[in-house]
């Protein structure tokens, strides 16, 4: 175990509409085995009895305090707690997910053998599967321009959770998220965030376990003008942010464009919204297909079968995609079979 003499670790956790899974989220929190924490619970105008969930915990552990504030979504809330926490260390954890027992001690490890500004995994574990063992934890050292695009591909998870992140880095550089957004204020955190640190360290564990059973959760339903538009405009946003002029960092953006294109084409055929959004359905389609065979080119670097879905794209995306939802939907009838029986 690591003790209370260690350097103070402030856990950012933004609240609303989640008393569902708030208690099971603060329960793993305050039970790390790593102790030295200042756990800031951001209300953001919670409607449900999440807070009242919060304040019982705040009797039996004082490392919790609780900063109450008018709806602002994620980005204002987690901002809110940047400007309200003292550690030398932030992590930021999503209210309706839960962590392993060791994952700020894990977290703060790979500082330790690193000194990296941002530290991580590259995995998480997720409500639809169980807990890998692994044998062998490597970790890996990115530069600012490496880590930039390991965001974008994305081969690091685009949430700013998971993640350990030195304070001062994060205010010499002025560092915060932007208001407004619909989603994506994470990547668009991260993007920004990499291209000043000094390095990204990176380890194998998987020690987060990201919720995918939240039906309130922002990205649970297709919604084109929350999750697809609002995809696109972040991505011009991350452009516009972060320096263009390296060939590795082109390359991620020009995967990621595309990546987004087909995130924006999929919101609206989920949706059934093609007829109200024909323009943007149109223009996504022929951007899709122009450029599905450019994602072949040995200098974009991704596996195997994002090249067979890069192929299958430029023959016909809109059918690509609707196979895609049908094996979703046919996953999620037999999800809610399983738990039927077993009910």
């Amino acid at each position: 175990m690591i003790g209370s003499s260690k350097r103070l670790v402030s856990v950012i956790l933004p609240v609303f509409n989640v008393e569902k899974f708030i208690g099971t989220c603060l329960e793993t929190i305050i039970n790390q085995t790593y102790k030295n924490l200042e756990i800031v619970v951001v209300d953001d105008g919670s409607p449900d009895k999440s807070i009242d969930i919060v304040k019982d915990f705040m009797q039996k552990d004082s490392r919790i305090k609780l900063i109450r504030q008018n709806n602002m979504g994620f980005s204002g809330a987690r901002n809110t707690g940047l400007e309200n926490c003292s550690g030398d260390f932030v992590t930021f954890v999503d209210s309706d997910d839960y962590l392993t027992e060791d994952f700020i001690e894990y977290m703060y490890d790979i500082y330790m053998k690193t000194g990296a500004d941002i530290c991580g995994s590259y995995n998480i574990f997720t409500t639809k599967n169980k807990i890998p063992k692994v044998s062998h934890d490597e970790i890996k050292i990115l530069s600012a321009e490496e880590a930039v695009a390991e965001f974008l591909y994305p081969r690091i998870r685009m949430g700013v959770w998971n993640k350990l992140w030195k304070r001062d880095f994060i205010e010499k550089n002025n560092l915060r998220f932007v208001i407004g957004m619909t989603t994506a204020e994470g990547l668009t955190f991260m993007t920004n965030a990499a291209q000043y640190a000094n390095k990204v360290a990176l380890g194998q564990k998987q020690v987060y376990c990201y919720r995918l059973d939240n039906p309130n959760s922002a990205t649970t339903k297709a919604n084109v003008e929350r999750q697809g538009i609002g995809a696109l405009y972040a991505l011009n946003l991350i452009e516009k942010n972060i320096d263009m002029t390296s060939t590795i960092v082109k390359n991620a953006m020009d995967y990621q464009r595309w990546g987004t294109s087909a995130y924006a084409l999929r919101q609206i055929i989920d949706s059934g919204s093609q007829n109200e959004y024909q323009e943007l359905f149109n223009q996504l389609h022929k951007y899709i297909r122009k450029n599905s065979l450019k994602m072949l080119k040995p200098s974009i670097k991704i596996d195997i079968r994002m090249k067979i879905i890069a192929i299958l794209r430029f023959l016909d995306p809109v059918l690509i995609t609707r196979i895609s939802l049908q094996l979703r939907d046919r996953h999620l009838k037999k999800i809610k079979y399983n738990r039927k029986d077993i009910i």
